[in-house]
């Protein structure tokens, strides 16, 4: 993702959703066939040296996955190079996916800070 391949079909495949703009979806979808021919004639080919394949998100595997998942659900899955956030569940706008709801805290209760003792000086 970080500066290969992948990182620049994110970049094509964001600039088509922002830009609704369909001449960058197919330069997108273009780029991702390319990919994925490169992949079925060389297998991974990752940021590190030549034949290596590394397991992280920006120059690895993990990177090429995340990127795959995102071009087949782009609503689901956020850019990490934009940093998008993640998607929210539909009707629920102030959710975020996995967190658990807290009912918020007026001033009545929060807790009333406790009330200190006058310090004494320890006698030597």
């Amino acid at each position: 993702l970080c500066h290969g391949d992948m990182g620049n079909l994110d970049l094509l495949f964001s600039a088509g959703h922002i830009l609704a703009d369909p001449a960058w979806r197919a330069q997108a979808d273009r780029l991702a066939a390319i990919i994925l021919d490169s992949i079925e004639r060389a297998g991974w080919q990752c940021g590190g040296p030549e034949g290596v394949e590394l397991p992280g998100l920006m120059l690895g595997l993990a990177g090429i996955g995340y990127e795959m998942l995102r071009l087949a659900e782009p609503e689901q899955v956020p850019s990490v190079l934009a940093l998008s956030p993640p998607a929210r569940p539909k009707g629920q706008p102030n959710a975020t996916p996995g967190a658990i709801a807290v009912p918020e805290a007026g001033p009545a209760a929060r807790p009333k800070p406790a009330k200190s003792k006058p310090h004494k000086p320890v006698a030597p």
